[in-house]
């Protein structure tokens, strides 16, 4: 069933008609159906630098993840405003894809092969039904 917002027609979620009113100017913004991050330029990574990269990011999304859960046992003031924690785990995910999608780069030897991994990767999503 396809539900779609009846003020504007674009989204599909019921909650978005109240959204996309001129009581909230700023309106409903959809969740993109891709995210693209950049392939940096401004320095030349080995596979081992990456993995530390790595390593490093997604040590510190899960100690957020963890402090801002209550299971590390540690009283955090400043992750005790949710939107706080939100925006810096966020961050931290986002730095860990970062080092990721760098590190996938690091790995293929001609630029065109990102386009074949990413077909790839997308017709595993659609098999497992992650992807219509």
């Amino acid at each position: 069933m396809d539900q779609r917002c009846e003020t504007c027609g674009k989204h599909e979620t019921p909650d978005c008609s109240r959204a996309c009113t001129n009581e909230n100017p700023i309106g409903w913004i959809p969740k993109p159906e891709t995210i693209s991050f950049p392939i940096l330029n401004g320095l030349t990574p080995t596979i081992s630098s990456c993995t530390a990269k790595v390593y490093e990011e997604i040590g510190e999304l899960m100690q957020l993840l963890g402090k801002g859960q209550r299971q590390s046992g540690e009283i955090v003031e400043q992750l005790n405003n949710h939107s706080e924690w939100v925006r810096r785990t966020v961050e931290e995910a986002l730095d860990g894809a970062q080092a990721l999608v760098t590190l996938v780069c690091t790995l293929l030897d001609e630029p065109g092969d990102i386009e074949i991994a990413l077909e790839r990767h997308i017709e595993k999503l659609k098999t497992k039904g992650y992807l219509k």
